[in-house]
């Protein structure tokens, strides 16, 4: 009965802990399809690194919003960079490298840097210019 106990309690603390590690703020990028998750916004991909480079061109097609920039070239080593120029998409860039021949996907989620404020704020139709004070407008010419 006890070792029947001890085998539940492991059995729900291996499940709780792989809930917890699948649980990844990374899915948010398109990934061929395939792909297996190795790590936290890293996967394999399921095809080379031609065919992964040429999903990634088909699907981001003639559009200025994505930028292919190599980061190596080596004989034993290659991988390019996707600067994805779009500020409303969820993912900023997305690494592809070959390494032993096996293709990885690592993408780089954007940070949410929120919106700058200037200090003004409206209450009852007034503005305040908090510590970001503007100088008047001036009308007409400047004796």
């Amino acid at each position: 009965m006890l070792s029947r106990l001890f085998y539940i309690i492991a059995l729900f603390s291996l499940s709780a802990g792989t809930a917890f590690a699948e649980k990844d703020d990374c899915n948010i990028a398109p990934l061929p399809e395939g792909s297996v998750k190795i790590e936290k916004c890293r996967y394999r991909s399921s095809r080379n690194y031609a065919e992964t480079l040429k999903f990634y061109k088909k699907l981001t097609g003639a559009s200025q919003n994505y930028e292919f920039k190599k980061i190596i070239i080596r004989s034993d080593l290659r991988a390019i960079h996707i600067k994805n120029n779009n500020p409303s998409s969820k993912w900023e860039g997305i690494n592809i490298y070959e390494n032993k021949r096996e293709t990885r996907i690592f993408i780089i989620p954007r940070k949410d840097t929120g919106r700058s404020s200037n200090g003004r704020t409206t209450d009852s139709g007034s503005v305040y210019l908090g510590s970001n004070p503007s100088l008047p407008a001036i009308y007409g010419p400047i004796v």
